[in-house]
């Protein structure tokens, strides 16, 4: 008799550890994924936009970098119109843009990027400015 008790003891624990997920666990297991996915998904996208930043800061200094060391050398061709778009044309990023005003004494890099608020410009002779714009002379104006 013994015996029989503790069998059917067992399978009825067997039984409904079988069963699987009640509805409210699964329920709650759902939310939590979407209360993580909700924190997760404008971080990543704050992530893409300094990225996308960085590359239009980095493709600014490399512009001026060049025109700078080619306008250095005396490079007759250094601030030929076609030379000029090759060097603003060369950061590869389809949706950022690289733009520049002034003459050989005095120019102004400005950058910017589809996918990002802010824009960057930058002097021959001076450091970048976030939210800057160039005027037509090749000076950088500093946002207000």
């Amino acid at each position: 008799m013994t015996c029989t008790l503790t069998r059917t003891r067992t399978r009825s624990a067997r039984a409904r550890s079988d069963r699987g997920f009640t509805l409210i666990e699964l329920v709650v297991i759902v939310a939590i994924i979407g209360i993580l996915a909700a924190i997760a998904i404008p971080v990543h996208l704050g992530y893409q936009e300094d990225a996308r930043g960085s590359a239009v800061q980095s493709a600014l200094a490399t512009a001026k970098l060049e025109l700078v060391i080619a306008t250095a050398e005396g490079d007759p061709v250094a601030l030929d119109p076609e030379r000029i778009a090759d060097i603003l044309a060369a950061h590869g990023d389809p949706g950022l843009t690289l733009s520049r005003t002034g003459e050989a004494d005095g120019w102004c890099l400005h950058g910017e990027h589809v996918a990002v608020t802010s824009t960057w410009a930058v002097a021959d002779s001076g450091g970048l400015v976030e939210n800057g714009t160039c005027a037509a002379n090749g000076d950088v104006i500093a946002p207000s």
